[in-house]
């Protein structure tokens, strides 16, 4: 470059709906991959793995990613698609754009989630409540089975207790923090009962 054009980051004649970079230093495949780190830009996702690689040896198997500036839903759906058991970490930028690039991709994740539940005359009317994009919690609760409808009833009225001695002033904060702990407890008994349901 002589610095007399105007360097955009990619390729030409690059696909930018499709295309992505990617890489792993273990050279993991996405279908091998526990960890999926998704950057708008390489040059973030370098700089990432080179502030945190010495104190997470992990690090080198994992598989980064950059969408090259905005998320395509084809970019999205094929990195899912080969990787959707592994733990997605979203790591756009915090501004407006980022915020909005994390929240469509963690509405393709659910997508990419609920694609591969097989709708069971039990499941089907529970499924139907969610509403697309969404997470699998966020259905109608009346049309579980009974015994989730009473785990999430456990949920709710720990969630209740924590907000109200939250907001109450009155509480000393490790009493606050163990009745946190017993609300994300019950919130974990839920959505493993929630999966094996599903």
């Amino acid at each position: 470059m002589d610095g007399s054009g105007s360097y955009k980051g990619k390729a030409e004649g690059s696909n930018s709906s499709q295309g992505l970079w990617i890489a792993s230093p273990a050279k993991t495949t996405l279908t091998e991959a526990k960890h999926i780190y998704w950057f708008e830009s390489a040059y973030d996702a370098m700089a990432y793995y080179q502030l945190h690689q010495a104190n997470d040896k992990d690090l080198r198997k994992a598989v980064f990613i950059s969408t090259g500036g905005n998320p395509t839903v084809e970019q999205m759906r094929g990195v899912l698609t080969l990787s959707l058991p592994a733990k997605q970490h979203i790591c756009f930028d915090t501004d407006l754009a980022g915020i909005e690039f994390a929240k469509n991709l963690q509405q393709e994740m659910y997508r990419a989630v609920r694609s591969t539940i097989e709708e069971t005359p039990e499941r089907k009317p529970y499924l139907d409540s969610v509403a697309d994009g969404k997470n699998l919690d966020e259905g109608d609760i009346d049309l579980l089975p009974d015994a989730l409808r009473s785990s999430y009833g456990k949920y709710e009225s720990a969630w209740e207790e924590a907000m109200s001695m939250r907001s109450s002033g009155l509480c000393h904060p490790d009493d606050i923090r163990e009745q946190t702990d017993i609300m994300n407890g019950n919130y974990k008994e839920f959505r493993e009962g929630l999966r094996e349901f599903l």
